[in-house]
């Protein structure tokens, strides 16, 4: 009960991804039944989020699925990421992509008038 409380108020940092899920895989055992175990199916991405799932899967005895998505990247920074395109099509955008691109879409904002900078020049 203590550490509901507090634990909103602070950033933790693990050893390493294996022990932050094996941590969360202990947390969530008992927030699930057996039922919602077998049928549950633990959802890794590359780049550490395999490792992480798979750890929590084993734990949980639970199906592993790996999703390999396209980063979408920013045209002036390739390693900040705007969105994830997936391997059936569907497109994850930040949601200030999402509003450009509506924008855009519904004929609001004119393409020829659209600058792109970097806020942090």
């Amino acid at each position: 009960m203590i550490f509901e409380a507090i634990a909103g108020k602070f950033h933790f940092r693990f050893k390493d991804r294996v022990t932050a899920a094996g941590i969360l895989a202990e947390s969530l055992k008992d927030k699930l039944t057996t039922e919602e175990r077998r049928s549950a199916i633990v959802k890794g991405i590359p780049r550490g989020g395999v490792l992480t799932a798979d750890v929590i899967a084993r734990k949980l005895s639970c199906r592993l699925d790996i999703i390999i998505p396209r980063k979408l990247t920013d045209p002036d920074n390739k390693e900040q990421a705007i969105g994830a395109i997936m391997e059936d099509g569907t497109t994850y955008l930040r949601r200030a992509s999402q509003q450009l691109l509506k924008q855009l879409l519904n004929g609001l904002i004119d393409p020829s008038r659209i600058i792109f900078y970097n806020p942090y020049w």
